[in-house]
């Protein structure tokens, strides 16, 4: 446990939603400090950060606002324990606002032309 301290010394807030009905927690996984200091633009720009474990007994790791969820990473259960941390990190490092805004609007618009 301290070898994941020393390789993952920050951490994320986010929301995880526990089984079997939802539950809603708040916690700081651990990541990268490179990957928090990420995180912290996409968490001020109005996102947010939730897990929640699948019944298939994958992670599910999403990036979003109130009205969706704009990025999904999953961790499947195959993957070590150690690992799970820097997959994590790797994922937050390759979003941006931009491209967040971009699958949001997207989504908007989408639902404005089902509803006319």
């Amino acid at each position: 446990m301290n070898d994941l301290l020393t390789r993952y010394p920050a951490t994320i807030p986010m929301t995880e939603y526990r089984l079997p009905h939802g539950q809603q927690y708040e916690i700081y996984f651990p990541a990268t400090q490179e990957a928090a200091d990420h995180a912290e633009l996409i968490l001020a720009a109005g996102y947010h950060f939730e897990c929640e474990l699948l019944k298939t007994g994958a992670g599910s790791f999403t990036i979003g606002d109130r009205d969706g969820d704009y990025q999904i990473c999953l961790i499947f259960p195959s993957t070590p324990m150690e690992d799970r941390p820097q997959k994590f990190s790797d994922f937050v490092l390759k979003q941006s606002v931009q491209s967040l805004n971009i699958a949001r609007d997207a989504q908007n618009k989408e639902e404005d032309n089902d509803n006319e």
